[in-house]
């Protein structure tokens, strides 16, 4: 979910730039996410590059008002810096569920300003 609101605020700052932030920030999110996943599959899981990650992906997200999503990472990376990653497969669950709700948001809320 996305604060429409101030998206729209951030949307009429950025005037014509706005639709390729959405762009980036989904593409980046998938790379990201899929490096994520990678890493938690190793063993032994490098916790550092793990909270790197997610601490990247909470910024990210919160610079487009995706406040679950936000906290979700947020979470992620505090169980990377404490190194209690045992058990994230639940988390990285949700977070794929929540992202790809904040990518068609973010899509449907581009292609609206294009009408």
């Amino acid at each position: 979910m996305i604060d429409d609101v101030r998206l729209q605020d951030l949307q009429l700052i950025m005037k014509d730039d706005f639709p390729d932030l959405i762009e980036i920030f989904i593409e980046d999110s998938l790379s990201r996410s899929e490096d994520l996943k990678n890493l938690l599959a190793e063993s032994p899981i490098d916790s550092v590059a793990v909270r790197n990650n997610a601490h990247t992906l909470k910024g990210s997200s919160g610079n487009l008002f995706a406040t679950r999503l936000q906290d979700m990472y947020m979470s992620l990376e505090k169980l990377a810096g404490e190194m209690d990653l045992d058990e994230v497969g639940d988390l990285m669950s949700k977070i794929d569920k929540e992202s790809h709700v904040v990518f068609d948001e973010l899509k449907s809320f581009n292609s609206n300003l294009n009408v």
